[in-house]
């Protein structure tokens, strides 16, 4: 093909025409690639599309280029072309033609240089002043578990609705627009990254290196009345919260990311149960009883407001008696002489009295994953009320 007949197709398909740079590009890709020593080429540029006829001998044909070409300054262009040329030179270059015709690229303005005044002798350089670097943020430090907020909520100021308020009367959450069905839901176990206190992974104690991971229900609706909390639950400041309400396919769905899960991190992974919300059934217990007993790398923590001698309550204690290094759900502000691990809730550090004050609410650590107190010890919890 001619340049004047890849001119008549250019015209016949309308394509517009580009840059000699882009031209030079396609045109030293295809020679510097394919080794070509006896070609006949024609080449119809135009929006980053060229065909090529190559080889008379077997009439061999390149792919057709569909896409528009990847940018490359004209210096970088022209400087592959005459590395290709070179090539074409050591090989045979009497077979060989190239008839394209492009427009020649516009010249570009030439930058003007303004020299500097000299120097006097007894004039110094002003001094290079770097820019302070700017301070890590925390969810990008890997010495310790990464955090997306790190800010403290205000301790011993809770939220406490009125006895008569539809949450309080009607068994569910403060913010009832942010529940969501399970079926909705891509993900019900959420990273602990998203929490401030809870942290991504663990960096300490039997657990080391474990990510953690994250159960948020709806608080009232699957929580006993009898909760010390009813009124002042923590989950009444968390407007950003999504609660899962267990429906028909919430434990289907729990079960399947806890099987993925239990295969992806065969090192072990934790479960914090829960964030908002409570085991609101036998057969939901039940059903961390199997998972503990069929997943080998799951380990659980968290609290229930269940008492450890109705029918939940009980089920939970088993929990902790089967799978005691890798189960660990204290039951909060009970006051029996039942041996299960337990936790307090308080106003002031001074009321903690014999039990140790969460370290993560006093900054004595970072979070859940710099601390491993609350599944590694068998001591008694103090919470600030928040």
């Amino acid at each position: 093909m001619t340049g004047d007949a890849g001119t008549i197709q250019r015209r016949q398909q309308k394509l517009p025409p580009i840059n000699r740079a882009d031209a030079d590009y396609l045109i030293a890709e295809h020679i510097a690639t394919k080794g070509v020593t006896r070609c006949k080429a024609g080449v119809a540029i135009g929006g980053g599309s060229a065909q090529f006829s190559v080889d008379p001998s077997t009439m061999a044909q390149i792919p057709v280029y569909d896409k528009p070409l990847p940018y490359q300054p004209h210096a970088k262009a022209a400087e592959i072309r005459r590395r290709a040329m070179e090539q074409l030179e050591r090989n045979s270059t009497k077979n060989v033609r190239l008839d394209v015709t492009v427009p020649e690229k516009p010249a570009m303005p030439q930058k003007i240089e303004v020299p500097a005044p000299p120097l006097s002798k007894t004039a110094r350089p002003a001094p290079i002043i770097l820019p302070a670097p700017e301070p890590k943020r925390e969810h990008h430090r890997r010495k310790g578990p990464m955090r997306r907020f790190t800010e403290h909520g205000p301790l011993g100021k809770p939220l406490v609705l009125d006895r008569e308020h539809d949450a309080v009367l009607g068994a569910r959450t403060y913010f009832p627009s942010t529940v969501r069905p399970a079926a909705q839901e891509l993900q019900l176990l959420k990273s602990g990254e998203h929490s401030r206190k809870i942290g991504s992974h663990v960096v300490k104690g039997a657990w080391d290196g474990m990510p953690i991971f994250t159960l948020t229900l709806e608080e009232r609706a699957t929580c006993p009345r009898s909760c010390v909390h009813w009124r002042d639950c923590y989950g009444n400041h968390m407007h950003f919260a999504v609660r899962i309400r267990p429906d028909e396919t919430f434990e289907r769905k729990l079960e399947r990311e806890l099987r993925a899960f239990n295969f992806m991190h065969r090192g072990g992974f934790v479960v914090r149960l829960h964030i908002l919300g409570d085991f609101f059934s036998p057969i939901y217990v039940d059903l961390w009883r199997r998972a503990l007993a069929d997943l080998s790398a799951l380990r659980v923590f968290g609290y229930t407001a269940r008492r450890p001698d109705d029918e939940i309550g009980a089920a939970i204690a088993g929990l902790n008696r089967a799978f005691p290094d890798r189960c660990m759900i204290r039951f909060s502000n009970h006051t029996g002489d039942a041996p299960e691990p337990k936790t307090r809730s308080i106003d002031r550090p001074d009321q903690a009295g014999a039990a140790v004050i969460c370290p993560a609410q006093t900054e004595k650590t970072a979070c859940c994953g710099t601390c491993a107190l609350c599944w590694s010890s068998s001591k008694t919890i103090a919470f600030m009320r928040h």
